[in-house]
């Protein structure tokens, strides 16, 4: 997202272009999605986890062998952004 938003502020056409304005509010929307679904996601292991670890659920999580399960969590590695023709490349496409 940042890339993209720095290719905007290095070329004042694809600034101003309507697409590429559409573009930088998808990857927005899309970063938003991802975002509230990994909260989502991590409210509900806390809870489960919770669970697991509380009598009286805890006995029946052990008989049934739930375990505690991690959060969702990104690595630098995950972190980097996915390559986009046209706009990791300095291209306009």
């Amino acid at each position: 997202m940042h890339q993209v938003l720095a290719l905007g502020e290095n070329n004042p056409q694809l600034k101003a272009s309507r697409q590429f304005l559409l573009l930088q509010e998808q990857l927005a929307e899309a970063e938003n999605r991802i975002q509230a679904a990994r909260g989502i996601y991590n409210n509900n292991v806390r809870d489960y986890n919770t669970r697991v670890q509380s009598v009286p659920t805890n006995l029946i999580a052990v008989l049934c062998g739930f375990a505690e399960q991690a959060y969702f969590e990104i690595d630098a590695e995950q972190a980097v952004a996915p390559q986009v023709p046209g706009v990791n490349d300095g291209r306009a496409a």
